[in-house]
């Protein structure tokens, strides 16, 4: 998230890569990473890694939430 913050899109995008495909079925990962696709006007991507998220973790309040914002 450093790197988002100071306006490294390319490096904060390729940092939470890195962290999902280190554990790609840790759904937290997803969320975070949906998180930054929406900080950077990435909606599509934002919007499937939030739905995978609610997929698997059905009950994932913030999940569904940021799927219902996007």
């Amino acid at each position: 998230m450093a790197n988002l913050l100071a306006g490294q899109v390319d490096a904060a995008i390729g940092d939470m890569n890195a962290v999902v495909a280190a554990d790609s079925k840790d759904a937290r990962r997803y969320l975070q990473r949906s998180m930054v696709f929406l900080a950077v006007g990435q909606i599509e991507k934002a919007v499937h890694d939030a739905q995978k998220t609610a997929l698997m973790v059905p009950n994932d309040i913030a999940a569904a939430s940021l799927v219902a914002v996007i």
